[in-house]
Order: C-alpha cells, then structure tokens, then sequence
C-alpha cells in the first residue's frame, strides 16, 4: 500500500514539474516576440467624433493613435448693409468648411413682412430650388469648394419703417465625409446681417415746365423734403455754360440762417455753395427752398433739353454731430425749342385760337398770317386740314395724338 501510494506522488511531481516547465518555456516564448504592426483600419473623423488609426500585430495584440479632432461644422458670415424703403439690396452669404457636402437645404430667416427674397446667385452651388419664400434646396454642389459665397437679394417694402432689419440663416445637409456614420451636418450662423433702413432728405431742383426759346429768362429753385435734420452741406451747381448763363443765385429759407460760402465768380463752373449753421444747438428740419437760380438762355443755344442738378459729397452734408446725412438728389430738365409745334400765331401757346387761324388760313379771304413751320404738325411739309384736325384733338385729349 505505502508502494502504491509513493508511486502515486512521483508521477503528480513528474507532471507538475512538466506544466511548470511547459508555462515557462511559452513565457520565455513570449519574451522572445518582436511585435510588428500593420494599419487595420483607418476611422475618419465625423461631426461629432475624431478620427482614429487602429494597428494590430499578427499575434492578435492592437491600439489606437493617430487621432485627429472631428470636423468643425459648417457655419455661415452674412453681411448687411443700408437702404431706402422700395430699394433692394444684396446680402453677402459666406458658408465655411463645407468639404464634401453633398446637398444643402437653406433656411433663411427675415421679416417677410418687410423683406422679400427676389434672387439668389451661387457659384460653387447652382441655381437652388425654392422650396418656398425663403428655403432654398442646392442640390448641384460642387464637394470640392470649401467655401461658398451665397448673394441674397432682397427688396424692401416701400413703407417699411426707418430702423433695422436682420437676416440670419439655418442648414442641415449630407456631407460625403461622414458618410460611413451617416451624420449630417447642420449649419448655424455665427454673424447676421443687419439691414439699416433709412428715409434720406430729397433736393431737387424745380424749372418750370414751358418750353424755352433763345433770350429767354428762367427762375428754378432748389427745393428740400423728407429733411430728417442738417447742420451743414457742402453743394456743387452744374449746368451747360454753351445753353445757359447762370445770373443770380439767391438765398432762401434756413440758408438765411448761419454762414453761406458761395464761389467768387458767378462764372464757376461748377458754381459752389457751403452753407452751415455752426452756432445751432440743433438740427435744421424745414423743408422748402432754399436757393433760387436764375438763368439766360443763349442767344446761340440750339433746340434741345439741358440739365440743372446739384452734387455733393457724402461727407459734407452733416448734422450737428458732425455725422453724414443720407441726401438724394433730382435735377430739372429744360426744353429749348425754336417754335412750339401748333403755335400759329406764335404767342408761345397752344390753343383753340391757333385751329381757328389756320381753318381761316386754308379757306383764304380772311387775310390771315400764321407760322407755317409750327402749323404743319404732321411734318409733311404742308398745312393742310388734317393739321387743323390734329391740333384740336391734341387739346381735346384722349385721342393719343402726338404733335410733331
């Protein structure tokens, strides 16, 4: 028995002396093993997760680097700009790492009140469909532009109310470079555009609307409207010194008040007037005139229209604040002529007397004189009864004759 159980101790000790050697020699093994990696697989970065490398070695071990940041969002820069009501003007757009992005549907955000989307212009995007008044599908995306550049164009109610106005924009879109998660991207504005709408004064200069023959004596003024306050200007007079010859130039209205500067020479051309009122402690607000212009006609001057305007430069029309006021301004349009079409007995009017004259003048005995240059209104040489006809129609109105 004691045989038998001495014989039972050797062979566990044989066989555990085999295990420990056997753990030994793979430990050893392992000791020994050089690791040599490969790239496994390679994760892009996505929206909301960075990317990564995985590299594992053929005895099975493996780990991550090579990480990189996930892909900043698409985001957008618009930029605003000034405007009077019933203008229209073009917001500039800038969209941001767009790389890859396969389509883009656009909201944009505004008082469709007071604002109304007319047109949309997009180089790397296309034309985009309009998914309504103000969503905007680009399905024609180049994914090679980083950046795109987006001009909104808006026009403006006419009567919108003097302040400002903002324009923003939202997105979401498939972008190929998460394609494998299928993220998409969502773009947010980062800068609005602010719209400034403002009501600028109106000059303009007023001529009365009857021709003008050569020697004639014409009075136009210089009036203001819509003045939203004014402290100083700066005004250039322009006109055609070959039609005209500039007489006077008087002062009216708040150009009685404060300093007036004008050129010291009635012949400038053009002919200057700095006006300001230094000493006010506010803002000029009257409207009317304030500047009465006289003119001669040439004796030379040839038949034809002539124009009287004035300009200014931005910065030299201000208010008490020294800062520059928004000022449009019109000029007048003059009409020298030689004779007035249907004037035949040449008192510069148009009336039932000149039908009369030349009905006397075709039945003859009636020892009448007329202007045969102006009373033949159809231009065909000749005065004949069909003239007499056509001037009293012309006055009569409501037959669209036009008198030539």
């Amino acid at each position: 028995m004691k045989k038998t159980h001495k014989r039972i101790l050797a062979v566990l000790t044989a066989a555990m002396l085999l295990v420990s050697c056997s753990q030994f020699s793979i430990l050893a093994a392992a000791v020994d093993h050089t690791h040599a990696y490969h790239v496994e697989t390679v994760v892009a970065p996505g929206y909301q997760f960075g990317g990564y490398t995985v590299y594992r070695c053929s005895c099975g071990d493996s780990y991550m680097d090579d990480y990189t940041s996930p892909i900043e969002q698409p985001y957008c820069v618009l930029t605003g700009g000034k405007l009077a009501p019933g203008d229209s003007v073009t917001v500039q757009a800038v969209l941001h790492n767009c790389s890859g992005l396969q389509d883009l549907t656009l909201d944009l955000l505004f008082d469709m009140q007071l604002l109304r989307l007319t047109d949309v212009q997009c180089a790397a995007y296309g034309v985009p469909e309009f998914l309504s008044d103000r969503t905007l599908y680009f399905s024609s995306i180049d994914p090679a532009a980083q950046q795109a550049t987006l001009l909104l164009t808006f026009a403006v109610d006419a009567d919108a109310p003097t302040g400002e106005l903002t324009v923003s924009a939202s997105g979401c879109g498939v972008s190929s470079l998460a394609a494998d998660n299928g993220e998409e991207i969502f773009l947010t504005t980062v800068q609005n555009a602010v719209l400034t709408v403002y009501r600028p004064f109106v000059m303009a200069v007023n001529a009365p609307e009857e021709p003008l023959f050569a020697g004639d004596t014409v009075r136009l003024t210089v009036d203001l409207s819509e003045n939203t306050g004014v402290a100083g200007m700066s005004l250039a007079l322009h006109y055609d010194p070959d039609v005209l010859t500039l007489t006077a130039v008087g002062k009216c209205g708040m150009f009685n008040s404060g300093s007036t500067v004008m050129s010291g020479t009635i012949t400038a051309m053009p002919y200057r007037i700095l006006w300001d009122d230094a000493a006010a402690h506010g803002n000029h607000t009257e409207n009317g005139t304030i500047l009465e212009l006289t003119f001669t006609v040439n004796d030379t001057a040839e038949p034809g229209s002539t124009q009287v305007y004035v300009t200014f430069d931005a910065p030299d029309v201000l208010d008490t604040d020294l800062n520059p006021v928004e000022l449009t301004t019109s000029g007048a349009q003059l009409s020298i002529v030689d004779h007035i079409c249907g004037d035949a007995d040449g008192d510069r009017e148009l009336d039932l007397t000149d039908v009369v004259l030349i009905s006397r003048y075709l039945a003859q005995g009636w020892n009448v004189e007329i202007d045969t240059d102006s009373s033949d209104v159809d231009g065909d040489g000749a005065v004949t009864l069909k003239d007499a006809v056509l001037i009293r129609r012309y006055l009569a109105g409501g037959w669209g004759v036009v008198l030539v």
